[in-house]
This record gives structure tokens, sequence and C-alpha cells, in this order.
């Protein structure tokens, strides 16, 4: 019998095991932006007002929050992926809801709207943000991160293989299907608009 532990998600349990077997990270967090908005300098974002813009900003609103397993101590800390670039997070992370400032892409004319899907954890074009990160800002351990993911949030498996986004008409939740399995193999849990990949 073998206890798998963290190589269930392609997690190595000690840096030391890396050289010993070969794990790929097999699992991302991500979410749909849900508002976007122009702030102005002095503006502050979110609860307490922790971030206030120095200049005019574009802020998007992300589908997810502590509730779903982002732990607040990340405020102002954390990063994600949209449309290929690193955008950061601001403000207080929010039961529901997180903020990141999109406003180098609106800036350089990047098209970002409602419903755009930003990758929390896990691979994006040419970025990884990994379980590990999270856990060396929020001074804990990548199992107490990986064991915060909520039932909240709709868990997506997927085939392996290249793999694409596919949107239903009746939901903004994430649905991701393959080219091995082209039918969608999640859809909406109460309308959430995140989802944990595995």
């Amino acid at each position: 019998m073998v206890r798998v532990g963290l190589a269930t998600y392609g997690l190595y349990p000690a840096p030391h095991l890396q050289a010993t077997v070969d794990l790929r990270p097999a699992l991302s967090v991500k979410a749909r932006i849900t508002h976007i908005k122009t702030i102005n300098a002095g503006d502050g974002v979110s609860y307490g007002h922790q971030f206030v813009a120095s200049q005019p900003m574009t802020i998007a609103t992300v589908s997810i929050g502590y509730a779903d397993g982002i732990p607040r101590v990340l405020s102002n800390q954390m990063e994600a992926v949209l449309h290929g670039q690193r955008i950061r997070q601001l403000g207080a992370i929010t039961m529901d809801q997180t903020m990141f400032d999109i406003s180098n892409l609106t800036a350089d004319g990047e098209s970002v709207k409602e419903g755009d899907v930003v990758t929390l954890l896990g691979q994006s074009a040419d970025h990884w943000l990994s379980v590990e990160r999270w856990a060396e800002m929020a001074q804990t351990i990548s199992w107490e991160i990986l064991c915060g993911f909520k039932h909240r949030l709709p868990r997506i498996h997927s085939a392996p293989g290249p793999v694409s986004h596919t949107v239903r008409e009746t939901t903004s939740t994430p649905v991701i299907s393959s080219r091995e399995n082209p039918t969608p193999c999640a859809g909406s849990e109460n309308g959430k608009t995140s989802s944990v990949k595995l």
C-alpha cells in the first residue's frame, strides 16, 4: 500500500524527493471576472481600504474569496494570470470576491470583459502560480492551502491532452473539456463562477 498524499496533486511533500520522482502539478484554480471598474487616485479598494490608488486604475472583481479557500492573509500579496499576463491582487480578499489590477492590460488595448477567466493557481500561458508560493506567503504548508478549497468550488476533472475552455450559454462557470473528451465534464454549482480543476 502506498500513501500518496500531496503527490496526488503532483506536489512534493519534501524538497529532497524532487530528485527521486518526477511529478507534474495537476491542479489549477480559476474564476471569472464579474465586474470591471475604473477608480481615481485616492480611491480605496475593498473593505478597510487596505489599498488606496495613487493614480487612476482599472480594477477587475473576480468571483472567488476566502469562503472558497483563498487565504485572506494573501491580501495585497498574490498574483493571478489573465490573458497571458500577470495581474496583482489589491485590497482585502473578501468572502466571495477578490479584486485585481488590470490597468496594464487595458492600457495596452487588451480587451478585458466580464466573464473572462482568471487563473489563480496552476499554469496559464508561460506563467506558473504554485501552491508552494501561496503557502510561503501565508507562512503555512501546502497541505493547509489544499485543504482550504471548499465544497463551493466545483471540481472539474479533465482528460490528458490539450484543454479548451468551453462556456455554456446557461452558466458563467468555467467548463473544461479536452480533445479526447469533447463533452464538457462539469457544470455550475449554484451559479458559482469559480472552479478547481484536477
